[in-house]
């Protein structure tokens, strides 16, 4: 069975932890983080955070997450935002508003959007489906 999972890394500093940005919507109800959701990818911040993130399909989670999440020798070990098959839709939305959060830009947030979605089909359609529905349409409408 695959699994999405979701990657971010601070490229210079390794105070951010995720967690405490997915603790924030942890008692949101679904209505509530779609609509957060929208709201957030139309915010532009003005600090840049410095960052990077990776949206993958695996077969094999463990491994994947033992890769990423490793020490490097050059930049900060991935931190894991999400692992699951959406099967959760509220964890899996949790884990979407605490991205948006983290991510800086508008242009960056569109982007990540289309990537979720790209990933997330392969892994439960109906979630793909009802994310689209529920947030990606629309953000994608509204960012042409």
């Amino acid at each position: 069975m695959s699994h999405l999972i979701i990657f971010w890394r601070h490229l210079h500093d390794d105070v951010l932890d995720v967690e405490g940005y997915k603790e924030l919507f942890c008692n949101k109800s679904l209505e509530e983080l779609t609509q957060s959701a929208k709201e957030l990818c139309t915010v532009d911040r003005l600090e840049h955070n410095p960052q990077e993130y990776r949206t993958i399909i695996s077969e094999t989670p463990a491994g994947c997450i033992k890769f990423y999440t490793r020490e490097r020798s050059v930049g900060l070990p991935f931190q894991v935002l999400y692992k699951g098959t959406a099967n959760d839709y509220l964890d899996f939305l949790i884990s979407l508003n605490a991205m948006l959060c983290l991510l800086t830009t508008s242009r960056e947030k569109y982007s990540f959007i289309i990537s979720l979605y790209s990933n997330l089909k392969y892994v439960n359609e109906k979630a793909a489906a009802r994310f689209a529905a529920d947030i990606g349409n629309e953000i994608y409408f509204s960012m042409k």
